[in-house]
């Protein structure tokens, strides 16, 4: 409750200074209009963020066959979207890549990888479905400067970010509270060139019962 009443609290303070400057100085009101309106921007993304970490983790995902590549090749169009200048690459190393789970949360996660790997890369990210015993495994990689030291340890923790970071500190705890959603795991590590993230789901029958 702390870390979340933290994260609030900065934009709403600076929504509340960027107000009264406006009191004191009316005529600077459209100078300090854009920057309120990305406080609020920050804040719904914050509050939206809130609200789906709470939902995974209060409900059962959906059950049903779910193709990984479908997911991958989803969440990179979006980036490419939104982010053209970064060369976003997808290949599957296997030829089944089915697990049972929920399509809508594995979009999420896989999205918030390559989101995430966008915003730190230099010029591209490399997403690769590959088959590992009962797992198949969704590596994200970019070139950019990887994981800080001594950040790998806590970087799943809800509102832990890097001094870079513009995000909730939510996107990683989100993708892991996922993993662990459907019997997988979130890896992180720092590969070749930058940051390496893998979600890990068991494959399409290999599920462990509780």
């Amino acid at each position: 409750l702390n870390s979340m009443a933290h994260e609030l609290r900065t934009p709403l303070a600076r929504l509340s200074f960027a107000l009264e400057l406006a009191k004191q100085n009316p005529s600077s009101v459209n100078e300090k209009l854009g920057l309120m309106e990305n406080d609020l921007f920050e804040l719904d993304m914050l509050v939206s963020e809130l609200l789906e970490f709470n939902r995974i983790r209060n409900s059962e995902p959906e059950k049903e066959r779910v193709s990984l590549i479908d997911v991958c090749s989803e969440a990179a169009d979006a980036e490419r979207v939104h982010n053209p200048s970064v060369e976003i690459s997808v290949n599957s190393l296997g030829s089944r890549s089915f697990v049972e789970g929920d399509h809508r949360l594995l979009l999420r996660g896989v999205s918030n990888l390559v989101r995430n790997a966008v915003n730190h890369a230099c010029s591209s990210v490399k997403v690769t479905i590959s088959l590992q015993g009962n797992h198949a495994v969704v590596a994200v990689e970019d070139d950019g400067e990887g994981f800080p030291p001594g950040f790998l340890e806590k970087a799943a923790r809800p509102f832990v970010k890097g001094e870079k970071s513009h995000g909730s500190g939510l996107g990683l705890s989100i993708v892991s509270r996922i993993a662990e959603k459907h019997g997988g795991s979130l890896v992180l590590a720092n590969g070749t060139e930058g940051a390496r993230t893998e979600l890990r789901i068991p494959l399409e029958g290999k599920r462990r019962r509780d």
